[in-house]
């Protein structure tokens, strides 16, 4: 018997960050497309892309109990239980993706209707976000495979070459539908909803190779809605991460909101703060994904304290990351406003920003590592009270306990993410997550054997 390795190489790491890095880029491509059209088209596209690219994120949570469930099975040695919850994985976030597009459509509509000053730029980000939500089962087909590449072949490098085809191939198509073709608007958004194909081409092509797709059968399946144990395992914790998800969404979007009280200069600064936030969050997110597929793998190995050690070793060697990436950015500091042309009074606005954003990066460690190992042992109904903790009582008691400022709004973030490390290392720290991973596993492999059984006395 093979023993998984018990940490992830620095190439996996590093693999998964810039895979998270790349991605927020696609949108940058659109924008800088669309404001050579029209800045009519432009205000539809701000809003439309927000709007789907928020809602985007919150349902591929839907499959966000998979990776930790597959990492399982890979590690208890169950390669064939792998290769048909993968493809049924892969029909089951088809399936989900064209059953939400018309209900989603129709909700954003009526937001942006909401949302929108005047109707023209409604009808534009309604428009696009119609032909955007064409894609949505390609994105979550895309998103199963890069989770089964992470969490079984601890595969970082193939995602982000398929990430960097989707943005070759996002910016490539944008130049066409809309410099050459007369489609506006309607191209931008047709070309995010056709080019994750590329990605999905990319990974199948790697995992049919490793023979990681195994779809017989699957689909009847589906449609009886006879669901693996392994899936039906995945779909109730992706329910939860779901939850978990919209709170997390909703606190960073009251954060935007509030900062616009301030005034415009501050709100310039806001933003500025906020991407140096993300950019710090996308460093540490790669360390919570090794977290999640090598924990997990431990974790279906049933070597409890080889995982409990990964945590720890995470945490020491994140910490040396994301601090090291801070320092930089406090050297920096005074030049970034410049380096974004940022007038004097957001300057000093932003300035005011160092110690609150910075002061953060050991809290987003202990949470955002502790989130990839819980998740990894399916745990995430302990993470969606934690972030309701976090969001719904810390976040605005935080706000009510200090003067309403930009830097004071930027410590309540920083007490928010302090809530979240608290819980997290707390809950790595006792064994309710290990028990709760070993009980799950037992009713898979139970649930698994039945099945067999039944299947070879029917045969």
């Amino acid at each position: 018997m093979q023993r998984a390795p018990l940490s992830p190489s620095a190439s996996f790491i590093a693999g998964s960050i810039l895979a998270s890095a790349v991605g927020p880029l696609i949108s940058l491509v659109d924008t800088a497309v669309g404001a050579r059209i029209s800045s009519q088209d432009l205000a539809g596209l701000v809003l439309g892309s927000s709007l789907a690219g928020g809602i985007g994120w919150v349902v591929m949570q839907l499959i966000g109990g998979l990776p930790g469930v597959l990492g399982r099975l890979e590690g208890a040695e169950r390669r064939q239980d792998v290769a048909r919850l993968g493809g049924e994985a892969v029909l089951a976030a088809a399936a989900i993706g064209l059953l939400l597009i018309v209900p989603i459509a129709a909700g954003l509509e009526g937001l942006c209707q909401f949302m929108a000053e005047r109707e023209a730029t409604s009808e534009g980000a309604a428009h696009y976000i119609g032909l955007r939500l064409l894609g949505l089962p390609l994105i979550l087909v895309f998103q199963v495979l890069v989770a089964i590449l992470r969490n079984v072949e601890k595969n970082a490098w193939t995602p982000l070459w398929a990430t960097c085809g989707i943005l070759l191939a996002n910016g490539a198509c944008d130049v066409l539908f809309c410099l050459y073709l007369p489609l506006g608007l309607g191209g931008l958004a047709l070309a995010s909803a056709m080019t994750p194909l590329i990605g999905i081409m990319l990974c199948w092509r790697r995992l049919r190779q490793q023979s990681l797709l195994d779809f017989s059968n699957q689909w009847s399946a589906i449609r009886e809605q006879r669901l693996s144990s392994g899936l039906s395992l995945s779909l109730s914790l992706g329910g939860t991460a779901l939850l978990r998800g919209c709170l997390l969404n909703l606190t960073l979007i009251a954060t935007s909101i509030l900062a616009e009280r301030f005034g415009t200069e501050a709100l310039g600064a806001h933003g500025l703060a906020l991407q140096m936030w993300l950019l710090i969050a996308f460093s540490i997110d790669g360390f919570a994904l090794a977290g999640q597929a090598y924990g997990s793998h431990l974790l279906g190995s049933g070597d409890r304290k080889a995982t409990r050690q990964l945590a720890w070793r995470l945490y020491r060697l994140c910490l040396l990351g994301a601090g090291g990436l801070g320092l930089v950015l406090y050297g920096l500091w005074d030049w970034l406003p410049v380096l974004f042309a940022l007038d004097g009074s957001a300057h000093l606005a932003f300035a005011e920003l160092a110690l609150p954003l910075l002061v953060q990066i050991p809290f987003g460690v202990g949470a955002f590592v502790s989130d990839g190992m819980l998740q990894g042992a399916g745990d995430q109904k302990f993470l969606a009270w934690q972030m309701g903790a976090a969001s719904l009582l810390g976040f605005p008691l935080a706000l009510l306990s200090v003067p309403f400022n930009l830097p004071n709004l930027w410590w309540a973030v920083a007490f928010w993410l302090l809530i979240r490390m608290v819980l997290g290392t707390a809950r790595l720290a006792g064994d309710g997550w290990l028990e709760l991973s070993d009980r799950q596993m037992s009713s898979m492999v139970d649930t698994s054997k039945h099945a067999t059984n039944d299947t070879s006395a029917a045969g």
